[in-house]
């Protein structure tokens, strides 16, 4: 088999994993966000590039559609190779900050600069300072074709320190998927550059896409999917592992927070009010936190937050710090009603407490006594 006929095998089995990832992001549609759409458009903008790198490799076949192919192809794989890093370096952008704003300030910037590229590399290959095409249809590299790479580079290097410089913003897991996704491509455009006639720069791509994939998939199961937190099955799954390794020198602390006056919330302004005052609950309870906080919402209104805390004063401030917030919320009026919640909190004890669900059995024990003074 030549080298054609493996390009060609190749891109094939890359673009059947990608289409298998396409129809995922479609078939979940309820989980669409705009981290998922910028997932989606990752996947089709590298299905794409598949195409047009096996059209770019109808090399030295001298019928006349394949010199149309090639020409066709080469052209648009050299103006368009900025389009996987760009999106990539969106996505990024969104997984760090999730913040449309800033993602469009960025996309503003981007394509500009995509635009600018595609002007000065239309000009290089129609001067042959790419790559030329003989009428023996032979592709050979122009003195400048490394330069046609810098943007598309320059974007990936960029991605990797920023992701770098905000790992503090993301979990562990998340920080390695994001950094694991650059390593494929330089390792096949190394193999591009100095041994001729390999394309392996996209099928690469696709196992970066695969990682991603995989670490997406594991996010969604732990993450209740209106707030953003997570849900009941990793809280259960992170007290167990703290427990075990919980001791009397170093243990942590729990607080159970239930959103007060609900359901009235639902009655009178409507269950998308209340998935919004949910919303706002979430990420109140993010600002007031540190990073190493694990939130979850256990159920309906009931959050969770679990804390490297072994001191009963240090979780009464961490307590004070959200009531602090939330006034500072309900100060603004941006909403018909108040936010308001009842709070019970516990410093893990093993001697106190058997196991997760007693400690969460102590946890909403607490709640409601808070609440029922609040009534009183």
């Amino acid at each position: 088999m030549d080298l054609f006929q493996n390009n060609m095998v190749l891109s094939f089995y890359s673009i059947m994993i990608l289409v298998i990832f396409l129809y995922f992001t479609y078939k979940y549609k309820y989980q669409k966000t705009v981290e998922q759409t910028l997932f989606k458009y990752l996947i089709i903008s590298n299905i794409v590039m598949n195409v047009l790198d096996v059209l770019s490799r109808f090399d030295g076949l001298e019928q006349p559609y394949f010199a149309i192919f090639n020409q066709i192809g080469n052209y648009l794989v050299f103006i368009l190779t900025p389009l996987l890093p760009l999106i990539w370096t969106l996505y990024v952008n969104y997984r760090v900050n999730l913040s449309k704003r800033k993602l469009n300030q960025w996309i503003s910037i981007l394509l500009i600069l995509f635009a600018i590229n595609l002007v000065f590399a239309t000009i290089a290959i129609s001067r042959g300072l790419y790559y030329t095409i003989n009428e023996q249809n032979i592709y050979e590299r122009g003195p400048l074709y490394v330069l046609s790479f810098v943007y598309a580079y320059g974007l990936m290097i960029f991605s990797m320190f920023y992701i770098i410089k905000n790992q503090s913003r993301i979990d562990k897991r998340q920080f390695k998927s994001l950094i694991a996704f650059v390593i494929p491509p330089v390792f096949a455009s190394i193999i591009h550059i100095f041994f001729y006639g390999y394309s392996l720069i996209y099928n690469s791509i696709t196992i970066s896409i695969l990682l991603v994939f995989i670490d997406t998939q594991a996010n969604q199961m732990e993450i209740d999917y209106l707030t953003n937190v997570f849900n009941r099955k990793k809280l259960q799954q992170h007290l167990v592992e703290r427990i075990n390794n919980a001791s009397k020198e170093h243990s942590f602390a729990a607080s159970m927070i239930d959103l007060d006056n609900f359901k009235q919330i639902n009655d009178t302004y409507g269950h998308t009010e209340g998935d919004i005052a949910l919303q706002v609950v979430a990420q109140l309870l993010k600002d007031a936190t540190s990073k190493d906080a694990l939130i979850a919402r256990y159920g309906g209104d009931e959050f969770c937050i679990v804390i490297d805390i072994d001191d009963e004063d240090e979780i009464k401030q961490l307590n004070q710090a959200i009531e602090h917030r939330v006034q500072s919320y309900n100060a603004l009026g941006l909403k018909p009603y108040l936010i308001e919640f009842s709070i019970g909190y516990e410093v893990f004890d093993k001697e106190k407490h058997q196991n997760a669900n007693a400690f969460i059995d102590v946890l909403d024990q607490f709640m409601y006594q808070d609440k029922e003074k609040k009534k009183n």
